[in-house]
């Protein structure tokens, strides 16, 4: 009955939890990119970010194999979202003047990484552990 007002009450500590929790992933991630052809947030001192979720692209078609390969290495990973044109509803109702090829595109690459407000520091760093093992396991280094 309380729990959305709980959050806005707590909202500060929420988001500054998840932004911890983003800036760590950033910071793992900002380091492997370098060996291996996967894409990041660009985080600008001029912008501010909420650390609502953490998402990587990954090259086409290697998605479906990272996120079985993670579960089989104990970290659950999901897709981020199915375009809204290419939903059921957006084929019936939605018109586009576009031909949105990027739009679908991204969304077979984009994978979130988990967040949560529960999440422990330890906790995160297993899952990096867990995501460092899948990525050696599924990609090539570029270098």
């Amino acid at each position: 009955k309380f729990f959305l007002f709980d959050q806005l009450i707590n909202g500060f500590v929420i988001n500054n939890k998840r932004k911890a929790i983003f800036k760590r992933y950033h910071a793992f991630f900002s380091k492997i990119i370098k060996h291996y052809n996967i894409r990041i947030p660009v985080l600008s001192e001029y912008n501010e970010f909420n650390g609502h979720f953490y998402w990587i692209k990954v090259p086409k078609g290697s998605r479906a194999k990272f996120i079985a390969t993670a579960r089989l290495n104990y970290i659950e990973l999901t897709s981020h979202f199915e375009p809204l044109h290419d939903s059921i509803a957006g084929k019936k109702f939605g018109v586009s003047y576009e031909d949105l090829s990027v739009t679908k595109l991204l969304s077979k690459q984009i994978i979130r990484i988990p967040i949560h407000t529960q999440m422990s520091f330890s906790v995160q760093k297993n899952a990096i552990k867990a995501l460092e093992k899948t990525i050696l396991e599924c990609f090539k280094t570029i270098n």
